[in-house]
């Protein structure tokens, strides 16, 4: 399995789309996490509507990069 972070600064709206995508189409290869380094404190209601639209419900919340320190991730994707 592949851990993937994706980061950003307030983990509130793409990065939790890119998470979400990612577990949802790649569950059995890779597993996707998010952070940001100034997490908002929930999140973005239009990303959560854009993925129930494709249908993913996506349950996950904001979170700081300090949350991942002792994980191991062989890709980091930076989105601004």
């Amino acid at each position: 399995m592949i851990n993937v972070l994706f980061l950003c600064v307030e983990n509130s709206c793409r990065s939790q789309i890119a998470e979400a995508i990612c577990n949802n189409l790649f569950s059995t290869k890779i597993k996707g996490f998010s952070a940001g380094s100034n997490p908002a404190d929930k999140i973005n209601s239009k990303a959560q509507n854009s993925l129930l639209r494709i249908g993913i419900h996506h349950q996950g919340y904001p979170k700081s990069i300090d949350s991942f320190k002792i994980l191991f991730f062989e890709i980091f994707m930076l989105i601004s």
